[in-house]
């Protein structure tokens, strides 16, 4: 089960990914890929502005595919609170003072994701998270199509602004507790009590 800095390893995950396949690339080799914030959404594109690529988390839920989780047992043999299972909602957007370029971004984006929809446990703990998921954890990215009203609700901050995109769910990212469950003691003895029978 993976740490409290979870989310934000899975964000950087994706980043790093998309990083690392532009690299590889003639085309995309300097690309900047960033982690997005609202106030991205708001800034209205010209001319000039250099092409980029923004992994903006916009929502998180607890997901609906995990119940009963199980406990987990530290090492001292305690058992812990059941972990909170993630789902974590991102849009992909591509930046560029041009349409072609901005949908060249998105294209590429998008086989790039499509080529790994496992975030394997090496690529979550990169970039200074060294141990927030454990060896075997992996967490899954899926295309995650907006509804009407889901798509207008995520693009209001921007307005005017709105940018061509592609929307993804990491799911599952099982947070665990470090509180333990409390529990009464073991019993050690029974102490039965008798009395005499009343007389009929």
């Amino acid at each position: 089960m993976a740490g409290t800095n979870a989310i934000a390893a899975t964000t950087d995950a994706i980043v790093a990914l998309l990083g690392r396949a532009a690299r590889d690339t003639r085309a995309f080799a300097t690309l900047p890929v960033s982690r997005g914030q609202s106030d991205d959404l708001q800034q209205a594109l010209g001319d000039a502005t250099p092409a980029s690529l923004s992994v903006f988390l916009r929502r998180v839920s607890v997901s609906p595919a995990r119940h009963n989780v199980p406990y987990r047992v530290d090492d001292d043999g305690r058992r812990l609170l059941p972990p909170i299972p993630l789902d974590l909602y991102y849009l992909v957007i591509p930046f560029a003072g041009e349409a072609r370029m901005q949908q060249r971004l998105l294209g590429w984006a998008v086989r790039v994701l499509a080529d790994t929809p496992i975030l394997p446990s090496a690529l979550l703990n990169d970039n200074g998270w060294d141990g927030t998921f454990a060896d075997d954890e992996t967490v899954e990215l899926a295309w995650a199509p907006l509804g009407t009203t889901e798509e207008q609700d995520a693009w209001q901050l921007a307005q005017a602004n709105q940018q061509p995109s592609a929307s993804y769910v990491a799911r599952t990212v099982a947070i665990e507790s470090q509180q333990t469950f409390d529990e009464h003691a073991p019993v050690q003895t029974t102490d039965l009590r008798y009395r005499p029978a009343v007389p009929a």
